[in-house]
């Protein structure tokens, strides 16, 4: 077994069987591309497969490999562009983001049609679908919150949803 070193803001993604595609996304040093390559457990990290330009002070994208291993969607920042990049033609195209913001999180849809995508703004936070053409529908809404994340099962007939809120305790000391 291979034993990698990767930087702290990298991401780990696999594809479900029968595909056996793993990817590692690392940001270079400069934090204006993302690199991804192929990440094998035996063998460690191997061939670069993509590459994507990012905005060296954003740090707030969020990146997912298709189920079938075919796809790599990707937000450089939470108001877009969301791209997807076909690792079979290497072409990339950008998913219309119609009345979307402030998005934190996506997730492809286990039968690879779409993402299930978290939208915060207004104080709400949003779990909508979002197929390929743009179109979204509102799968949840709820006050406050900074995101949620889905991961769907294999089968597509269930969600796992996860959501979070920061908060904080502000003290102020005087005379110590």
């Amino acid at each position: 077994m291979q034993v990698s070193i990767a930087k702290f803001s990298s991401a780990l993604m696999c594809a479900r069987p029968p595909s056996n595609l793993c990817l590692i996304a690392e940001p270079t040093d400069d934090h204006k591309e993302f690199i991804h390559s192929v990440l094998d457990a035996f063998k460690g990290r191997g061939a670069e497969v993509a590459r994507f330009g990012m905005d060296p002070n954003e740090d707030s994208w969020s990146i997912d490999l298709s189920p079938n291993g075919s796809q790599i969607a990707f937000l450089r920042s939470p108001a877009g562009p969301l791209s997807v990049f076909s690792l079979r033609d290497h072409s990339t195209r950008e998913i219309p983001l119609k009345g979307l913001s402030n998005l934190r999180t996506l997730n492809w849809s286990s039968n690879n049609d779409g993402l299930f995508v978290s939208d915060c703004a207004q104080g709400n936070t949003r779990l909508l679908y979002l197929n390929l053409r743009g179109e979204s529908s509102v799968l949840e809404e709820r006050s406050g919150g900074e995101g949620a994340g889905v991961v769907q099962s294999p089968d597509g007939r269930h969600l796992a949803i996860s959501t979070w809120t920061l908060s904080g305790n502000m003290w102020l000391m005087e005379n110590f």
